[in-house]
């Protein structure tokens, strides 16, 4: 992909899973810096994805504030943006709503941050396609 490529949903579906396999990788070698950021990077770029399953082609352009907000890294805004917060707030799954308040404080500056084991792993599983963040966001992107 180059600089001036559009990313497109595809892309983001499959960044999601490879960071999300990163994170896997670096979780069983025991860096759980590395897992705490790809785990949340990983969230992100499902966000996206959903965003990008919203967008018509024949529409004009968003805001240029929406536009920017597209491009954060912020997970609450990304939420907003991918239309999922009254769904996220609705669903019934007491553990989702859990899994996402253990993931909603994750920034793009994690990547400088050393987080504990601890802190990773709670991130990891809340990221989890199996149960976390991730399989209810499958369902949505």
């Amino acid at each position: 992909m180059r600089a001036l490529d559009p990313i497109t949903r595809s892309d983001f579906q499959r960044l999601s899973e490879l960071h999300l396999r990163e994170a896997a990788a670096l979780r069983a070698s025991g860096h759980h810096e590395g897992v705490y950021y790809l785990a949340g990077y990983a969230v992100e770029c499902a966000l996206k994805a959903r965003i990008c399953s919203l967008r018509l082609q024949d529409q004009f352009l968003p805001r240029v504030d929406v536009v920017r907000d597209l491009y954060s890294h912020d997970l609450g805004r990304l939420l907003a943006l991918a239309r999922l917060e009254s769904i996220l707030v609705a669903d019934p799954a007491v553990m989702l709503k859990r899994y996402w308040d253990a993931i909603r404080e994750w920034t793009e500056g994690s990547r400088y941050a050393f987080p504990s084991q601890t802190e990773a792993e709670e991130v990891y599983l809340a990221a989890d396609p199996t149960h976390g963040v991730l399989q209810w966001l499958h369902h949505h992107w």
